[in-house]
């Protein structure tokens, strides 16, 4: 990971890493026997030097608010999502 700076954990178990190096928000999905990773994926990139991850509300998140260097910005989430599906609002 490039500059990992602040991990939030979905209610589903995901764990989303703020890279701030790479501009970037991943998602580690743990694997069953908690041993690593059963998958992991970009969920967004191109932003500027990410340094926060919200995830609202909280107990069924529908959103994922990333916190920038310039701004803060939003993405529509779905439990299990690794992806963005659209660009930030």
């Amino acid at each position: 990971m490039s500059g990992p700076r602040t991990l939030r954990v979905a209610p589903n178990g995901d764990i989303f890493v703020a890279e701030t190096g790479a501009g970037r928000i991943r998602v580690l999905r743990p694997a069953q026997d908690g041993a690593g990773a059963s998958a992991t994926d970009t969920f967004a990139s191109g932003l500027r030097q990410p340094f926060g991850i919200a995830l609202y509300p909280a107990d069924d998140p529908q959103w994922v608010y990333v916190g920038n260097t310039d701004s803060v910005v939003r993405f529509p989430y779905r439990s299990g999502d690794l992806k963005a599906r659209v660009a930030p609002k």
